[in-house]
């Protein structure tokens, strides 16, 4: 049986050191995708880019660093006219 499925593991960023489980599209993986995270309970988007990847027994796991030019903040930098 195919696999339908690779493990995605966050290398760097705000998700790093965390993994999920990703379906293939059109029996590839995504070379690059957008995280959704909290930032001071905020939504905020995080951009990841694939890198080296593994195979054991027949499973892929793919590396992704993390993208900050491309992505939100990851600091909550104050609230909106906040003059402090």
């Amino acid at each position: 049986m195919t696999e339908k499925t690779y493990t995605a593991l966050y290398l760097d960023g705000p998700l790093e050191g965390q993994t999920e489980e990703r379906a293939f599209i059109d029996g590839e993986f995504d070379t690059r995708f957008p995280a959704l995270g909290a930032v001071g309970g905020l939504e905020s988007t995080f951009w990841y880019e694939a890198g080296d990847t593994e195979e054991v027994e027949g499973h892929l796991t793919v590396k992704y660093s993390f993208d900050a030019a491309d992505s939100d903040p990851t600091v909550r930098t104050g609230d909106i006219g906040d003059d402090h």
